[in-house]
C-alpha cells in the first residue's frame, strides 16, 4: 500500500488531481479510516512550511503511515501565478468544493496567504522524503495524475 500527500499553493490544483489519481490507481481518498484491501490512499493538504505548527497535520499522517509500513509519497504541486487565479476561476475548481466559491473574496484571499505563508517547498525541506515536484502549469489534472502515478510506480 502507499499513500500520497499531494500539496501545493492555493487553487494549484490538488483536489482536481487527487481525483484523476485516485481513478486511474484505484486509490481512495484518506477519511481516517484503513482497510486492508485498499491499495493506496490520496490526501491532498494545502501545507504551510514557515508556521510551526504549519506541517502538523502532514506529520501526523506521515507518522501514522510510516509506523504501519505504508510507503508514504510526497507530491508537489507548483503552477504560474496566472495559472492558479485562472484555475480558482474555473467552472471545474468551484464544482470541485463542497460550497461556492466567491471569486473576488477567494483571489483576495489568495493574495493575503501567499504574501503571509509559504505553500512551496524550497530546496532542502522535503530531504529524506519519497518527493516529486509538478509544475502543472501546462498540464492537465489527468496528465497531472498521469505524471504522478509514473513517478510513484502507483
Amino acid at each position: 500500500m502507499k499513500v500520497v500527500i499531494l500539496f501545493g499553493d492555493y487553487a494549484v490544483g490538488k483536489k482536481t488531481i487527487a481525483t484523476y489519481l485516485c481513478a486511474i490507481t484505484g486509490f481512495r481518498f484518506y477519511e481516517n479510516s484503513c482497510t486492508q484491501e485498499q491499495r493506496g490512499f490520496v490526501i491532498p493538504v494545502l501545507w504551510c512550511f514557515d508556521q510551526p505548527n504549519g506541517g502538523a497535520q502532514v506529520q501526523s499522517y506521515e507518522t501514522f503511515f510510516a509506523n504501519a509500513c505504508v510507503e508514504v509519497c510526497f507530491a508537489e504541486l507548483t503552477a504560474e501565478y496566472e495559472t492558479l487565479l485562472q484555475r480558482n476561476r474555473d467552472k471545474l475548481a468551484q464544482e470541485m468544493h463542497d460550497d461556492l466559491i466567491d471569486l473576488e473574496m477567494s483571489e483576495k484571499d489568495y493574495f493575503w496567504h501567499t504574501d503571509e505563508f509559504r505553500y512551496t517547498s524550497f530546496p532542502g525541506d522535503m530531504q529524506g522524503k519519497r518527493y516529486f515536484r509538478l509544475d502543472t502549469t501546462n498540464l492537465s489534472p489527468e496528465e497531472a495524475a498521469y505524471c504522478i502515478r509514473e513517478a510513484f510506480h502507483l
